[in-house]
């Protein structure tokens, strides 16, 4: 086997040490052994950087970077440093508390021999702080149908990534991205005021790649008290905080966007009205139902067409 480097995997780490090893455990297990592992210790105050720092001496394909704590809302600059010093085709993210299968990497880097895939993802299992299973993720072309999963025809799926809250259950691990599709997006993206940048890039890369989708295990999701996912309290959806970004510099998606704003108001104000419900803001209710109504009489078939749209995805 030659040892160029074809996949780099990103390690984003803070405070994880009770994590760290299983995580590197799998990546150094891996049967694919043509990768580099850069490692971002994001100013942990735990034992994470001792523990990485162990694992980097004793496999030089492992790079670590100890930077101060720049924090969640800055998760697109350190992906993007990781990504300008990548030497790899192919991009991986495998978060500190998560972990793979040893065949993750050699079994789904065959899904990019189409030229034209620039994400890949697949089945994946949720596990609890100690690996137990919670559940699996599996059958989503059963579930969303081919031509969804794996984005074909092009933007095919770029509708269901805006308006659906967990849409396929892609947790990060589970994604491989070509590094030129990355590159022609300029990089992962975070909307300002957003904790997480998967779902924005995965929408960007959408407009322009298809997908490739791995009927097998991609990765071990690890759900715990202390994730952003987990600790989310947040009222505005992703959608709502890529509509108020400044899209200058991503003109498709903006088009995109224009081309379906009245879709986008229309599950916006619904979903102001369910988070309404919840917190028994009458009158909030009363003024929202009162927008619908009126989008409703002024465009009746685009309206019901949504409605239908939604009755699929949620």
């Amino acid at each position: 086997m030659n040892n160029k480097i074809n996949i780099s995997v990103i390690i984003p780490v803070f405070n994880h040490e009770n994590f760290i090893t299983q995580c590197l455990d799998s990546l150094i297990d891996q049967d694919y052994k043509n990768w580099e592992g850069i490692i971002i210790n994001d100013g942990s105050t735990d034992n994470s950087l001792s523990i990485i720092k162990k694992y980097a001496k004793k496999d030089p394909r492992l790079v670590v970077i100890d930077q101060k704590n720049i924090g969640i809302y800055n998760l697109h600059v350190t992906y993007n440093y990781a990504l300008k010093i990548s030497r790899g085709e192919f991009i991986a993210v495998l978060e500190g508390d998560d972990y793979w299968p040893n065949n993750k990497l050699s079994s789904q880097i065959k899904s990019f021999e189409d030229p034209n895939v620039g994400l890949s993802t697949g089945d994946g299992i949720y596990v609890d702080v100690n690996g137990n299973e919670i559940y699996r993720v599996e059958n989503q072309e059963n579930k969303w149908g081919k031509s969804v999963i794996t984005n074909y025809p092009i933007r095919t799926s770029t509708k269901y990534f805006l308006f659906a809250s967990n849409f396929f259950n892609m947790p990060t691990c589970s994604v491989i991205y070509r590094k030129k599709a990355l590159s022609d997006i300029n990089g992962f993206w975070q909307p300002k005021g957003l904790k997480w940048l998967d779902k924005p890039t995965w929408i960007l890369i959408s407009l322009k790649y298809k997908f490739a989708y791995c009927k097998f295990n991609t990765g071990f999701w690890r759900r715990h008290k202390t994730q952003v996912t987990a600790t989310n309290n947040d009222v505005k959806s992703t959608l709502e905080y890529i509509i108020n970004s400044n899209l200058s510099n991503f003109s498709l998606l903006k088009s995109y966007i224009n081309s379906n704003s009245m879709e986008i108001k229309i599950h916006i104000i619904i979903m102001s009205i369910y988070r309404a419900l919840g917190s028994r803001k009458f009158l909030k209710l009363f003024i929202l139902s009162f927008k619908l109504v009126i989008i409703g009489i002024v465009n009746p078939v685009k309206f019901v067409n949504h409605i239908r749209f939604l009755s699929k995805i949620n």
